[in-house]
């Protein structure tokens, strides 16, 4: 009897069959399945080699059908689940796993512990439902806002008395200065503020909690009534004196803090606070063109003929291969042919963040390691980008996002807004996006690796 067999294959894998299989029998060119699959002309004959050798079974990804490259072992599994059934039954997954790292040693996701639990029937968790709470952008420049608290701990682990950290957080560069004090008051208050002025001068506007050290409890006298003023503490007569706006936010306890979750708190900025006036960025040369358009202008590419390039995207993905083998990591990489004749290589596989890392950093190391190998091995330079699961394109869309959301920003309130810290490639992609908007101009301040881009209204 003839066994059956079944090939599980994607939308994206089963369309791949159907456009080589027309290739294969001469119904399209490679050059017209490229365009239809997005794929190179050279990655087409690769999957023209792998369905003969293969059949349409080479077409379906390498990794289908194996464990994960991070998962955790089946004795850590079993482990976890007899401590969980021993001593944190009562344990909701995120409290559990922290007991687990700290007593056991046995380090893991909430997650990846809540997906066990429910396979084994252990639901009696349930998730907290969040409140909604809208992303605030930081200010653009230091000392437009700091925020104030003091902090009450026994900082001194039983080695002295208990006391109270003053801390002012910087909200737009997070810089942090603190020091101890007895207590949380108006001479610690008024005392911390002095020496902050002292060393980083005096801010445009402070947010604090409801302390009475910062908000008066008093009820408003009738003058106060008529003038539309709220009562002052002394420390915010103080400011108010200095001229530093000391009610520029508003709070709301969305949870209370228990076990090991911390309070959740909402802040936003109440209407009307103001913004410091911020001088034009400094771009050396070409006042009309912003120093990452000069310094990252593509240069002409070098003719080469066929056979070379694809000498070169193999160069290229054997080297990928090469560092992805040690870590066990199983990919497939396509191969494209970008806007500027670049040739880019995407690594496809499953649980491949791995490789992007926060804001794409792990993924630019690894495309300056390729481009180091590929330039050796080749003799010559020719751009070779390194992709992961589309991540550069849907970076890109998303920089491109933020460069139109922030240029209506701007042209609302007519005055310069400063984004975080960027690479040259990103900071590109910013003036790229508004070179032609009528509204704004851009440019870039500050050293490598906080400088970050400026758009201020023309």
């Amino acid at each position: 009897m003839v066994g059956e067999d079944r090939v599980m294959m994607s939308g994206k894998e089963l369309r791949r069959v159907h456009v080589i299989r027309q290739v294969m029998e001469q119904q399209l060119t490679q050059g017209e399945a490229g365009m239809v699959l997005g794929l190179s002309d050279r990655q087409i004959r690769r999957l023209i080699e792998r369905v003969k050798q293969e059949g349409d079974r080479g077409l379906v990804h390498r990794g289908r059908g194996r464990p994960s490259n991070r998962r955790l072992p089946e004795t850590t599994k079993a482990k976890v689940l007899r401590l969980y059934e021993q001593r944190y039954g009562d344990f909701g997954p995120t409290l559990a796993t922290e007991k687990l790292a700290t007593c056991h040693g046995v380090t893991l996701s909430d997650e990846t512990l809540r997906l066990w639990l429910r396979e084994r029937g252990i639901a009696h968790f349930t998730r907290r439902k969040r409140s909604h709470r809208t992303w605030r952008e930081r200010r653009g420049h230091r000392g437009e806002l700091v925020q104030v608290d003091g902090s009450h701990h026994d900082w001194f682990e039983g080695r002295g008395p208990r006391g109270v950290l003053m801390a002012y957080v910087d909200d737009a560069s997070s810089q942090v200065y603190a020091r101890f004090y007895e207590y949380e008051g108006t001479i610690p208050a008024m005392d911390s503020f002095r020496r902050y002025v002292q060393r980083y001068g005096i801010p445009l506007a402070i947010y604090a909690d409801k302390h009475t050290t910062y908000q008066s409890p008093a009820e408003p006298t009738v003058e106060e009534q008529l003038a539309g003023r709220a009562p002052q503490s002394q420390f915010g007569r103080a400011l108010d004196e200095l001229g530093v706006q000391a009610d520029a936010a508003r709070f709301e306890v969305l949870q209370e803090p228990t076990g090991s979750s911390p309070a959740r708190v909402r802040v936003w900025l109440k209407p009307g606070v103001e913004t410091a006036s911020i001088p034009e960025p400094d771009v050396e040369g070409d006042e009309d063109m912003p120093a990452e358009l000069r310094s990252e202008a593509p240069a002409p590419l070098p003719e080469l003929s066929e056979d070379e390039l694809d000498k070169v995207a193999d160069t290229a993905v054997a080297a990928i291969q090469a560092i992805l083998a040690p870590f066990g990591i199983v990919a497939t990489i396509d191969e494209y042919e970008g806007d500027e004749g670049e040739i880019i290589l995407d690594v496809v596989g499953g649980e491949l963040g791995i490789l992007i890392g926060r804001h794409g950093r792990t993924l630019d190391a690894l495309q300056t390691v390729v481009a180091a190998i590929t330039s050796r091995e080749m003799g010559f330079r020719y751009p070779v980008v390194v992709d992961v699961e589309g991540y550069r394109g849907r970076r890109r869309e998303k920089l491109e996002d933020i460069a139109r959301r922030t240029a209506e920003r701007v042209g609302r309130q007519s005055r310069p807004v400063k984004l975080r810290p960027m690479t040259s490639y990103e900071r590109r992609i910013i003036h790229m996006s508004l070179r032609d908007d009528p509204r704004v101009v851009t440019g870039s301040e500050g050293d490598e690796p906080f400088r970050a881009v400026v758009v201020s209204p023309r």
